[in-house]
């Protein structure tokens, strides 16, 4: 009998007032809150149910459950929803297409300038490999060595411009200025030449050798030495 004048007495004052609290501190209650539970060291458990018992149920849209086969709590909103596998954040994104950042509703950023247009990297090629400035290589070998494989025909020196033919009647110019020219005056005293900025060639043994003559002229052309002898 007293037992039942407890529960009566809880059911008119949860009536009255509309509010429960189940727990600790049972007379706090927040003036918002319909239900509350408070516990330093129990938990409230949710309705265990099989997915044999859950699909077998049609609560009202907001219920929840915890499922033992899935292990893990469902909503049910028209269908059950595995609030495990919710992991989505569902923001709105803008995109600046002159910075080329996306921005989400909430804060945080991703720019995709390095994803956008080219690598802007600087380029560099030493024997035929193309090197990229943030690393990586290309081997140009297979593209370059075979692909015209032709013979030169002629070619010429006009002061430090070098020109070559090739057979197919295409010319290519290089410009040997930087090269090793040494552009020296000569002078020659009893078969001992001389050079302008220092250091001597004895052609006596060019001369004595061959036909014992005199050399009446000499001239240098970039790298190339050209010898008159006095008999023409």
């Amino acid at each position: 009998m007293k037992i039942f004048k407890i529960l009566f007495i809880l059911l008119i004052s949860s009536t009255t007032y509309g509010q429960v609290k189940i727990g600790e501190n049972t007379n706090s209650i927040d003036t918002s809150s319909l239900l509350e539970l408070e516990s330093s060291n129990k938990a409230f458990v949710l309705t265990r149910i099989t997915n044999i018992e859950m699909t077998n149920m049609t609560p009202l849209n907001g219920a929840l459950v915890y499922n033992t086969d899935e292990k893990c709590i469902y909503q049910y909103n028209g269908t059950w929803v595995n609030l495990c596998d919710t992991g989505t954040d569902n923001q709105q994104l803008s995109f600046d297409s002159d910075t080329n950042i996306i921005s989400l509703v909430n804060g945080g950023t991703v720019d995709l300038s390095k994803f956008i247009n080219t690598d802007d990297q600087q380029l560099s090629i030493n024997n035929n490999i193309l090197t990229l400035e943030d690393g990586g290589t290309v081997d140009l070998s297979n593209y370059l060595d075979n692909t015209d494989n032709q013979e030169i025909t002629d070619f010429s020196l006009n002061g430090t411009i070098l020109t070559i033919t090739l057979e197919n009647g295409n010319t290519q110019t290089v410009d040997i200025a930087s090269s090793s020219s040494d552009d020296q005056k000569l002078s020659i005293d009893n078969n001992i030449l001389t050079l302008e900025d220092g250091g001597t060639v004895d052609l006596s043994n060019y001369l004595d050798n061959t036909d014992n003559q005199k050399i009446s002229d000499f001239s240098l052309n970039g790298t190339i030495l050209t010898i008159t002898l006095e008999n023409g």
